[in-house]
């Protein structure tokens, strides 16, 4: 059986260093930390992971608890969270919420109950309080990702209000005048930002905010039908803005069901992307988050919570990458 001085010998370091990429315990260059752990694999070398979890007081998992599933953005999240877990010998435990407040809750015991060493949450619009009182009675280290917040708590999201006001600003230098913004779960803070930046877009340009033009809605049966509506009146904007994902699968949904084109009859332009959007039709303007960044990050903000438990909260806000293309026109 391999030890721990075989993979030294082979990836040509200390054992010391060895141990370091193994527990996690020390910042380890990426060329040596690749050596070692090619060298882990090629000697079928095995550690005592109870025993070292018992040595060290922790469990090397990690827990990531997503507010809902088949959310595209949140998947590639969830590879970031992974992909820098693993770098560290950590194993992650994925669970989804629904955007069902008892749902987390429920979660957050479970994870707390199995002693993970940190929890990386995308929380739902209503968070029940019990939750955060859960990890501090319990001084589960947690972070934040894609749900921008004012509470002092590590966090990871992207820059929402901005782009969104700049995208207002393409569609307005194309010749648009009535703008619409379609978004459901309006009580997401991401979802909050947009908005305003959509706001800010609009008055700047010296346009007035027509609520017709605004669909904000709870449910996605709602946002559907008011998308509908929004889209088939003969005073219909000549341009939409998309908050998300699915709130833009709603204006293309609707588009089709009323023999709209994009961007003949409508422009539009979407937070967030689609995979393969180059080839996508029509392909559509769009903000893009660097989403396994951001679970790649939010992995960083728990390793340092655990390594300094009385450490400052730290806050990221990382920057999207707007994408111009064929969808955004000008009016015809």
């Amino acid at each position: 059986m391999a030890t721990i001085v075989d993979v030294a010998r082979l990836a040509g370091v200390s054992v010391s260093t060895v141990s370091h990429v193994v527990n996690g315990t020390r910042n380890v260059s990426d060329e040596t930390r690749e050596r070692v752990v090619r060298a882990i694999a090629a000697t079928n070398y095995r550690q005592d992971r109870v025993a070292r979890a018992l040595r060290r007081a922790q469990t090397d998992t990690l827990a990531l608890l997503l507010s809902d599933a088949g959310n595209l953005v949140l998947d590639e999240m969830v590879l970031g969270v992974e992909q820098e877990a693993r770098k560290h010998g950590m194993t992650v435990l994925v669970a989804h919420a629904g955007d069902d407040p008892e749902l987390e809750l429920a979660a957050v015991q479970a994870f707390c109950n199995q002693r993970v060493d940190g929890l990386v949450i995308t929380p739902v619009a209503h968070s029940r309080p019990e939750v955060a009182d859960l990890l501090a009675e319990t001084r589960t280290p947690f972070v934040v990702i894609d749900r921008p917040t004012s509470l002092a708590v590590d966090q990871v999201s992207v820059e929402n209000c901005e782009p969104m006001r700049t995208l207002v600003g393409h569609l307005v230098e194309l010749g648009h005048r009535r703008i619409g913004f379609v978004s459901g779960g309006s009580r997401v803070s991401s979802l909050e930002e947009r908005f305003d930046g959509y706001v800010a877009g609009v008055e700047e340009a010296g346009l007035s905010i027509e609520p017709a033009l605004v669909v904000r809605k709870e449910t996605a049966a709602a946002t559907r039908r008011a998308v509908v509506q929004l889209l088939s009146g003969p005073n219909r904007p000549t341009a939409v803005l998309a908050a998300n994902q699915m709130s833009a699968v709603y204006v293309l949904e609707a588009c089709h069901q009323l023999h709209l084109d994009v961007p003949g009859d409508l422009s539009m332009a979407m937070f967030d992307t689609f995979p393969f959007a180059e080839i996508f039709q029509p392909q559509i303007t769009s903000v893009a988050q660097p989403t396994m960044r951001i679970g790649r990050e939010g992995v960083r903000l728990i390793r340092r919570r655990i390594k300094k438990p009385d450490a400052a909260p730290r806050s990221l806000r990382l920057e999207p990458t707007l994408v111009y293309r064929s969808s955004s026109a000008a009016p015809r």
